[in-house]
C-alpha cells in the first residue's frame, strides 16, 4: 500500500510539488510555534532522545500556555506535515531505487520514520494534556524517546541513502541503449 502511494507521487511531478508546498508551510507554521517556546526550549521531537526528568523539566519550562502552543504544532505535525515528507522522500527514493534496480522496499524507511514520529510526538503531547496534575509515566516516555531515536535514526539512514543514490545515479546513468539491445536478444 505505501509503495503504491509512493510510486503514485514519484511518477506525478504535481503530486510531488504540491506535497513540497504543503512541507514547506507547515514547516514554517511549526518553526513559528517553536519559536514561542523560546530557543532554551526546543520541542522534545527535534532532540534525539529525551528522559523523564528532561522532559518533565521541559514541561515545567513551557508551563500551561506553552503546552497548549505545543498542542498546536503536533496538529500540524501530525498531519500535513508528517505525510509530505514521507511521500516526497518516499517517492524520491524510490525513483533512485528504480534506476539502479535495486529493492523498492527500501523506499519504505520513510513511512517507517512517520511511524516513529507519530509515537514520539502524541507521546508528550497526551504529557501536555495532563500537565500540570499529572506526569506522564516513565515508561511512556521511555517508549517516546526510543521512537524518536530510531525516528532520526532511520531518517538520517534514508536521507544518506537517497543522496548517495542521487550522486551515483547523476555520476553513472545507466546506459538504456546497452539494456535494451540486450533485452532484444533474449
Amino acid at each position: 500500500m505505501f509503495l503504491a502511494a509512493l510510486d503514485k507521487f514519484a511518477n506525478t511531478p504535481w503530486l510531488m510539488v504540491a506535497a513540497v508546498l504543503v512541507h514547506i508551510l507547515c514547516t514554517q507554521y511549526m518553526s513559528s510555534l517553536t519559536q514561542q517556546l523560546g530557543k532554551d526550549n526546543p520541542p522534545p521531537d527535534i532532540r534525539f532522545g529525551y528522559t523523564s526528568k528532561s522532559l518533565n523539566a521541559w514541561y515545567d519550562a513551557i508551563g500551561e500556555d506553552g503546552c497548549k502552543i505545543y498542542q498546536q504544532h503536533v496538529f500540524v505535525d501530525l498531519f500535513p506535515y508528517m505525510q509530505s515528507y514521507t511521500l516526497v522522500g518516499g517517492a524520491l527514493l524510490l525513483q533512485q531505487l528504480r534506476i539502479i534496480g535495486w529493492n523498492e522496499n527500501i523506499a519504505l524507511i520513510f513511512p517507517m520514520v512517520m511511524l516513529m514520529d507519530m509515537i514520539e510526538t502524541c507521546i508528550p503531547a497526551y504529557g501536555c494534556s495532563i500537565y500540570p496534575e499529572k506526569r506522564l509515566r516513565p515508561a511512556y516516555v521511555q517508549a517516546s524517546a526510543s521512537a524518536n531515536q530510531l525516528k532520526w535514526t532511520n531518517f538520517g539512514i534514508g536521507m544518506s541513502i537517497l543522496s548517495i543514490l542521487f550522486v551515483y545515479n547523476s555520476l553513472f546513468p545507466p546506459k538504456h541503449d546497452e539494456a535494451k539491445a540486450e533485452e532484444k536478444t533474449d
